[in-house]
């Protein structure tokens, strides 16, 4: 069941009211199957070569940099860094903050 709602869910924000220029997605990309994972990342390339916008919501280090420009590393509601997604990505792990747990495939 919760399957079927994130992927109603993940069709909803590409065939709902047009045609969006902002996409916000958090780590749901964690759940359903290899084929789902790569459709969705299918999708999210294709909105960003597009160039749009993506707010990219994870605790996959991996994810961030493979499918985001820039980034910003929040701490209790508070901005850390701002920047290109590789060097914010560096501060982080650079920083000694406990590593962050990927979910999902990859």
């Amino acid at each position: 069941m919760m399957r079927l709602v994130r992927r109603t869910l993940t069709s909803t924000m590409w065939h709902g009211d047009g045609d969006p220029d902002i996409l916000i997605v958090d780590d749901m990309l964690g759940v359903g199957d290899q084929k789902f994972y790569e459709k969705s990342v299918e999708r999210i390339l294709n909105f960003r070569h597009a160039g749009k916008t993506l707010l990219r919501v994870s605790h996959s280090l991996e994810r961030l940099e493979n499918l985001c420009d820039r980034a910003r590393w929040l701490d209790h509601g508070q901005a850390v860094k701002i920047g290109p997604a590789r060097e914010v990505i560096k501060a982080y792990q650079d920083s000694g903050a406990p590593p962050a747990r990927a979910q999902g495939f990859k």
